[in-house]
């Protein structure tokens, strides 16, 4: 009937593997906290695959597409939420704490948290994936001058950002 057994070393091996570059992938895309509920979401469908005999299907390769699947959901979903909320409120958002020391990635990473979902999809897609820009259109659901003009607010989005992240010493 298929489980953890058809993976070689186990599904604890393949977890401490794998979760590192699942986790990566999602962090870069989503932010900390929802990398880590993403990374859980894809290790519990892989466990779903494995009781349903298609352990043979699940590989890296199958882990990272139904990551970046599961991260295009997100992206689609935060989205329409966002929509939503801008028809009923008008408020600026709340920047929270101080960021923490940080390198020069992290610093990356923190300004890309700061740009709308929508911008940071368009810049990891085109940037991070190398996708061309009908592809990056497919994905998110618009029009390729839609993604080109949005692109271009996002790298200006990203500079404004990254210039306010503080690197502490």
């Amino acid at each position: 009937m298929g489980g953890a057994d058809t993976i070689p070393g186990g599904f604890e091996a393949f977890y401490d593997a794998s979760i590192d570059r699942v986790y990566s992938y999602a962090r870069a895309r989503l932010g900390p906290s929802e990398a880590e509920d993403l990374a859980a979401e894809v290790f519990e469908a892989a466990l779903v695959a494995l009781r349903n005999g298609q352990g043979e299907a699940v590989t890296e390769a199958w882990l990272m597409a139904v990551t970046r699947n599961k991260v295009i959901d997100r992206w689609r979903a935060s989205e329409r939420r966002m929509a939503k909320a801008h028809l009923l409120l008008s408020r600026s958002r709340d920047d929270g704490p101080e960021p923490p020391s940080v390198d020069a990635t992290d610093r990356l990473l923190l300004a890309l948290d700061q740009l709308s979902t929508f911008h940071r999809a368009l810049l990891v897609l085109h940037y991070q994936d190398g996708y061309p820009m009908t592809e990056v259109a497919t994905q998110l659901g618009t029009t390729v001058q839609s993604a080109r003009s949005g692109i271009a607010r996002a790298r200006r989005a990203l500079k404004v950002a990254y210039e306010g992240v503080t690197v502490h010493a």
